[in-house]
């Protein structure tokens, strides 16, 4: 199942004028919508390029990502002093770029 941003969402106004990709991890088999651009400045100032938006119930939102053609790197946590993400590997079946 896809999660497609609505309006009603918290982070409709952040990112509705972001372009996207949806992609298709290998292992499961379901659909994940990135959008271009860091989460914030101190995600992308360690190496966050995307933004996955996981969904707006309690304990989702957005993770910080890096997008690849085949593969997406997704911020799985940090060391104790949040001075570095630890990047959680997810193979992807090649994405299609949906809105530019």
């Amino acid at each position: 199942m896809s999660k497609y941003l609505s309006p009603q969402s918290p982070f409709y106004n952040e990112f509705k004028n972001r372009a996207y990709s949806v992609v298709t991890e290998k292992e499961y088999g379901k659909d994940h919508t990135v959008y271009d651009g860091a989460p914030c400045e101190w995600s992308a100032a360690l190496g966050a390029t995307h933004t996955l938006y996981c969904g707006d119930s309690h304990g989702q939102g957005t993770r910080p990502a890096k997008l690849l053609k085949t593969v997406m790197y997704v911020a799985d946590s940090t060391n104790e002093n949040n001075e570095i993400i630890i990047w959680n590997k997810w193979e992807l079946i090649p994405y299609k770029t949906i809105r530019s």
